[in-house]
């Protein structure tokens, strides 16, 4: 059962009450609690783990998460699959890539035979719920698979992209909404609940999206705290303006587990923080993502909270990905069953100590297809795709012609391209990596999805190029 409605207070009509009894029937009872925590996901649109004070970043622009992390663990080292927000949600909640599940750029739908995380929890019969903040994730896309509340009504919200103009005259869309009111959203929700079932609950945060625009307090909040900001005086507006997006979103996190906490002891709910993808903030001559596969864009958070179960103050190194993340909170909760075709592993055993990150786990990533030759003058035709294995990570696009390698020990910021001097290394790692495409390309879904223009029209709208 999913809510496809986005007004989650229509989806307890009568009729939706009775067939959710009849369901809950067949799990073991209405009455009855389904055994393991609560689980709240929060999945920050936009966020590189290097702009966190809990991952060494020197202002301190998330303090809340500084004290999550403190209470659990931290992966230091993970990876999304894509620097695309679709495509990588998709691939959070099926823990397959891109290229399996098919949902390749924004607009693509994940298909409904697909199996998602929260499909499994309701099937245990807790009761799920989403509050999302961009129309990239809108239920239409297939998001909304297994919550019983999906809410992505954006009507009168109170937009970044409507607040800095971007929108012309005769616009009817709504495309996004502040963290504060996504949390007033959720916090609603969780008080007024009735429910004795655990929840899987989904919040979505947009703000760290361009155009980075915090409320002003914050951007004066981040300046004062030094030490000052440096460099062109663009770049030195842009830092400060991501920054206090980044400490407005952190503030508005703590403002939701605070009320939880308050409400559920934090022993009986698994936290779990991540990203979608990284930023680039002109690093290589950059803003945005979605066009390289450069570390800015790439890295990104994730945080675990769960007193009795995971141990507080541990640091996980090594490499992990996004797609992780849905078999180790199935695991974490007790679940029997895996995710059909789950391409990730559980991290439970590196969380308990029993196992290791492997240094030498091999790290694949891709960039969604571009059909343009050019954005903004840069070239971007065609797919690009990148393997990390040991210190190295290679970059490959053939439509552009272009072959990177870098020592990531040596020169962890990607400034010099060592392809010409290694080409042995070049040639094995380009084998490994077409050899990953085609094995992943065996198993991809066979559906040939394209973008509506309207679609497209709404994503221009929050920044997504075709």
């Amino acid at each position: 059962m999913s809510c496809t409605s986005t007004n989650y207070r229509s989806c307890f009509t009568l009729p939706a009450a009775i067939l959710l009894c009849a369901a809950c029937s067949v799990l073991g009872g209405c009455g009855d609690s389904p055994d393991g925590p609560n689980v709240l996901l929060i999945v920050v649109d936009t966020l590189r783990s290097d702009r966190c004070s809990c991952y060494g970043y020197e202002r301190p622009t998330t303090p809340f998460l500084d004290n999550l992390a403190s209470q659990g663990v931290r992966f230091d080292s993970t990876y999304c699959p894509m620097p695309t927000t679709g495509p990588a949600h998709s691939t959070l909640f099926t823990s397959q890539y891109p290229i399996v599940h098919g949902v390749t750029k924004n607009g693509f739908t994940l298909p409904g035979n697909v199996t998602t995380l929260a499909e499994s929890f309701q099937n245990r019969g807790y009761e799920t719920a989403a509050f999302v903040s961009s129309f990239a994730v809108n239920h239409k896309f297939g998001y909304s698979q297994g919550f019983g509340i999906y809410d992505d009504d954006f009507r009168g919200a109170n937009s970044s992209f409507r607040a800095q103009g971007i929108h012309q005259p005769g616009d009817q869309g709504y495309f996004d909404r502040r963290a504060n009111e996504t949390t007033d959203k959720a916090l609603a929700w969780l008080r007024g609940r009735e429910s004795d079932r655990p929840f899987f609950l989904w919040l979505h945060y947009f703000d760290p999206h361009y155009p980075y625009d915090p409320p002003a307090l914050f951007r004066e909040e981040v300046a004062a705290q030094g030490p000052p900001y440096k460099g062109h005086p663009k770049k030195r507006s842009i830092d400060q303006s991501y920054d206090g997006e980044v400490l407005f979103t952190d503030r508005e996190i703590e403002r939701f587990i605070r009320t939880m906490d308050r409400l559920h002891p934090a022993e009986e709910t698994l936290v779990v923080l991540t990203s979608d993808h990284g930023e680039g903030l002109l690093e290589h001559a950059w803003l945005e993502h979605g066009f390289y596969l450069f570390e800015e864009a790439m890295r990104i958070p994730l945080i675990m909270r769960y007193p009795g179960r995971i141990p507080a103050g541990k640091v996980v190194g090594g490499n992990v990905e996004l797609m992780d993340v849905a078999p180790t909170i199935l695991e974490l909760t007790g679940a029997e069953d895996p995710i059909p075709r789950s391409q990730g592993r559980s991290l439970t055993s590196l969380i308990d100590g029993k196992g290791m990150a492997r240094r030498e786990r091999e790290i694949f990533l891709q960039r969604r297809f571009y059909e343009s030759d050019t954005v903004s003058g840069k070239p971007v035709k065609g797919e690009k795709y990148a393997v990390i294995s040991g210190k190295w990570k290679y970059i490959e696009a053939r439509d552009e012609g272009t072959q990177e390698l870098f020592d990531m020990e040596q020169d962890p910021r990607e400034k010099k391209n060592l392809a010409a001097d290694f080409p042995e290394k070049v040639g094995e790692l380009s084998a490994v990596l077409q050899k990953i495409v085609r094995n992943l390309s065996d198993q991809a879904s066979s559906a040939n999805q394209s973008v509506s223009d309207e679609d497209a029209e709404r994503l221009r709208s929050i920044g997504y190029s075709k």
